[in-house]
């Protein structure tokens, strides 16, 4: 994480998807870079610890509890785990492909 990356909380993440705490610090940073980087988020567990002050294995809880809640879908390819955001997806949202 680079001192100038940042990450945006809207509103209706807290109050239409139910998201508070790391669950949604996890869930904006998996949503911005759906939005700005690709269609789905393919950084690492440890980047994700990093931006919620925990471990990776408190992300791997995290990530199962967001997708057994279906906020977040996990794809696998190949080797490499990837996450999605189901409210994107649901809304024909045109993402940027990579």
């Amino acid at each position: 994480m680079k001192d100038t990356d940042y990450i945006t909380i809207q509103g209706w993440m807290m109050a239409e998807e139910g998201l508070s705490g790391n669950e949604l610090l996890c869930y904006a940073v998996i949503y911005a870079h759906c939005i700005y980087a690709g269609n789905d988020y393919s950084g690492t567990y440890q980047e994700l610890a990093e931006w919620c002050g925990v471990t990776t294995r408190s992300i791997n809880n995290i990530l199962k509890s967001l997708s057994d809640k279906g906020k977040i879908r996990r794809i696998e390819r190949s080797e490499n785990v990837h996450y999605s955001i189901v409210r994107l997806e649901t809304e024909n949202y045109s993402l940027t492909t990579k």
